[in-house]
């Protein structure tokens, strides 16, 4: 990556580099767990016990919005929604916005794992 930033590039090539740097620096962000081996206290994801469903959906999307503001500049963050899987778990999705390019992305917690994954948002697949 960083050799990668001292040749040109056209700007289609840029942009992807740059997409592609954000989804990795969100899948650290997102993935650490806070206070656990980092410099800053608010780097990371707070992953105590809450009291209720709700207070956890609340903490997680405050948190996921701090971290996102705070440590990548690069993106605007659009919503964070509680959404529901065909099971009725819970999951946080997130809709981020490229400053650069206005490229949107999508970030979802895994019910099951209980980790981030993200990925370039398309809206053809939504539709589905």
């Amino acid at each position: 990556m960083f050799l990668r930033r001292k040749f040109p590039q056209s700007k289609q090539a840029q942009s992807q580099s740059e997409m592609a740097d954000v989804l990795n620096n969100l899948n650290v962000l997102l993935n650490a767990r806070r206070g656990a081996g980092s410099f800053d206290e608010c780097f990371g994801l707070d992953t105590t016990a809450y009291r209720s469903h709700a207070e956890a959906a609340e903490i997680l999307q405050r948190q996921v919005r701090e971290n996102i503001e705070e440590y990548e500049p690069r993106l605007n963050v659009l919503s964070i929604e509680e959404e529901y899987n065909d099971e009725g778990k819970p999951f946080i999705e997130v809709l981020c916005e490229l400053r650069s390019s206005g490229e949107v992305l999508k970030i979802k917690s895994s019910t099951d794992r209980g980790k981030f994954e993200t990925m370039p948002f398309d809206p053809m697949l939504e539709r589905e």
